[in-house]
């Protein structure tokens, strides 16, 4: 885990009994991070007044800044948003921004490398948004409409996410699938108020989604669930007041 400190952070490591082994101090400012199998560690400011140049940090194990990316052109403009932006892809890491289009992996040579470009229409975040005052600029886009991806999931066979559209005070989540082999794709509206078990992703696991279900959203629709008899089995004594629960779900073809 990592904690802030204005300008500054320190990089918090656990044993999963929750004893502390160390701390590593950065001196940069940042959102989120990742942690790569050789110690590198790499670190997103997102668009922050206060973070400097850039927005996207690589540094060696020590916390020692190696690369900057991204130069940070609306620093005096935009607020920190503190979203996910990297994902475990396809023996990759992924890599998104707030109100952009595409998805990266972060590549050999500390770089970037352009996956994917997704377009969304009328809903697209024009350009002129990154040239306008923070505020004139979101209000802007939310009498457009703006959509954003999150919740990124990337296989041999699937790219999945989130992809979450407002347009002024109405909300729209929708499931978007696109299976690489037919490459056929489609999304599923989520009305998280009635399905807000689906609202979570957090893996997949072959031609399976795996959610994290919130215990009331369950008991409310369960009879509204395409469940298996092992499923309905398992949830037979959930109440409201259970923990969340861990669901299986089937990609649909």
């Amino acid at each position: 885990m990592n904690t802030g400190m204005g300008n500054s952070l320190q990089v918090h490591t656990f044993k999963k009994s929750g004893e502390l082994v160390g701390s590593i101090p950065i001196d940069l400012n940042a959102t989120t991070f990742y942690i790569m199998p050789s110690d590198e560690m790499w670190f997103y400011s997102s668009y922050n007044m206060v973070a400097g140049d850039h927005r996207l940090f690589v540094t060696d194990g020590d916390g020692k800044v190696k690369k900057k990316l991204l130069p940070n052109d609306f620093n005096d403009k935009m607020l920190p948003i503190g979203e996910q932006s990297f994902f475990e892809g396809n023996e990759a890491v992924l890599f998104r921004e707030s109100f952009k289009t595409s998805v990266y992996e972060l590549s050999k040579g500390d770089s970037l490398r352009e996956l994917y470009r997704f377009n969304f229409g009328a809903t697209t975040v024009p350009e002129k948004y990154w040239e306008m005052d923070a505020f004139a600029g979101f209000e802007m886009i939310s009498k457009q409409g703006f959509s954003d991806l999150s919740h990124l999931f990337d296989t041999e066979k699937y790219f999945i996410a989130i992809v979450a559209t407002q347009k002024e005070r109405d909300r729209k989540k929708e499931l978007y699938i696109w299976n690489k082999s037919t490459n056929k794709e489609f999304k599923i509206e989520i009305d998280e108020d009635e399905q807000g078990y689906f609202s979570t992703p957090i893996g997949i696991e072959g031609n399976q989604l795996v959610f994290i279900a919130y215990s009331p959203y369950l008991v409310s629709n369960s009879e509204n669930l395409n469940l298996s008899d092992e499923a309905k089995a398992s949830l037979s004594n959930l109440t409201e007041d259970s923990n969340p629960v861990i669901i299986y779900a089937r990609i649909p073809e």
